[in-house]
């Protein structure tokens, strides 16, 4: 401090005043840390043999705070404000498979069960609903032209050999040629003809 700013009397007032604080401080701390330190005889019970120990307790500042036994700020003598809510409703499932939280896409699985990112998952998804969108119109396809089929097979039937008629039964009496006839028609020649010669008998 420099000596112009203040009197003689107003240094001897600060001085008096700062002297009175330290003084008041001074007078809490503990009268054991000002005594000397205690030395003490131990005699151990494993029969080591006897020692002398220094005890000093540890030194206190007076002007820390204090780090323990500390006083809260008392709670005010007012009740709590209520709060103002509407009353509980009904749990709805809808509410509830609202509220389930989906797995996160690191945990996503295939179906042989290892983990695909989520590009691959997207990617097979939309290949797949790609590939049901085209079945779909080739089923819509084929059912619309299924009818068109069947009314071209009905009207090739009568062009096939089913429809061919017979030469014996077409009113023209012309003889078929072997290979002509069925498979269960006999020769009426064979028929009558002797196979075991029982006409030379009855002569």
């Amino acid at each position: 401090m420099e000596s112009g700013l203040f009197d003689d009397g107003d240094l001897q007032k600060i001085k008096a005043t700062f002297a009175k604080i330290v003084n008041v401080k001074l007078r809490t701390i503990p009268l054991s840390l000002n005594c000397e330190p205690r030395y003490i005889k131990r005699k151990p019970s494993s029969g080591a043999k006897e020692r002398f120990m220094r005890m000093v307790e540890m030194p206190i500042v007076p002007f820390d705070l204090p780090s323990s036994n500390i006083r809260g700020p008392k709670a005010s003598g007012m009740k709590p404000v209520p709060v103002i809510q509407s009353p509980s409703r009904p749990v709805k499932v809808n509410n509830i498979q609202d509220w389930k939280i989906p797995p996160s896409i690191s945990k996503w699985k295939n179906s042989r069960g290892t983990l695909c990112c989520y590009e691959t998952k997207l990617h097979n998804e939309i290949m797949v609903k790609e590939k049901e969108r085209r079945d779909q119109e080739l089923r819509a396809l084929a059912q619309r032209a299924r009818p068109l089929v069947q009314d071209e097979q009905l009207i090739n039937i009568p062009k096939t050999d089913r429809f061919r008629p017979d030469k014996v039964f077409a009113g023209t009496f012309e003889r078929a040629t072997q290979g002509d006839k069925p498979v269960l028609e006999f020769d009426t020649d064979a028929q009558n003809s002797d196979l075991l010669g029982m006409d030379e008998l009855w002569k």
